[in-house]
């Protein structure tokens, strides 16, 4: 190969890396990525609907984000917090399990199933689904990498054929370049930044749409 063909195929080369980088930017354009926020709607110590008393009592409990209907829950809550724990990572993975977007593990790339019943794992307040107990650890090492691979496969999915072309929050029409707020495992396509400040005061009742 001369020297003149070879410059050739190493800028055809550089060439086709920065295409595919520009393309997987663009597909992650605009893109929230949240495993924060308390999604579910009632309180899990009282299990008064938040809300019901007054604005929700936010608390970050154990690197979780916790929502009281009320002040007087929090204490209650840090003497068992473990119990509690628990609690909600039952409800997370009741309230996410349907829409879960993949059916392999994101850690293995395995089918979900393939080694047994598949382990259900609350990150934060997100669930995330293993081929088996060892996947844990290695999730837990690097959760931002194989929550990445989870947001790609949500993300492809897509909000469905049915979903509706205006904003959840104000009504508008999305445009070109809706945001796109992964949260509790949904794609919720939005019209602002704005608007996924208001879906998560309240993520439940978005979610419920």
């Amino acid at each position: 190969m001369n020297t003149k063909h070879l410059f050739r195929v190493i800028a055809l080369s550089a060439f086709a890396v920065a295409a595919g980088l520009f393309q997987a930017s663009a597909e992650h354009h605009n893109v929230v990525s949240d495993s924060e926020t308390y999604t579910l709607s009632t309180c899990p110590v009282s299990g008064q609907a938040l809300g019901s008393m007054g604005d929700p009592v936010i608390e970050t409990i154990s690197g979780r984000e916790v929502r009281f209907c009320c002040a007087g829950c929090v204490g209650p809550y840090r003497e068992k917090t473990d119990e509690y724990d628990e609690k909600i990572s039952a409800a997370i993975i009741e309230q996410q399990k349907d829409a879960y977007p993949t059916d392999r593990c994101v850690v293995m790339d395995t089918v979900l199933g393939s080694m047994g019943e598949p382990v259900n794992h609350v990150y934060k307040n997100r669930l995330v689904r293993f081929c088996c107990a060892g996947c844990t650890g290695m999730f837990n090492s690097d959760p931002d990498k194989y929550l990445a691979k989870l947001d790609a496969a949500i993300l492809e999915k897509g909000p469905g054929d049915d979903a509706p072309e205006t904003c959840a929050v104000t009504g508008e029409p999305l445009g070109d370049a809706p945001v796109k707020l992964i949260l509790a495992n949904q794609l919720l396509l939005l019209h602002s930044e704005a608007c996924v400040d208001e879906v998560r005061k309240n993520p439940a009742k978005y979610l419920d749409k």
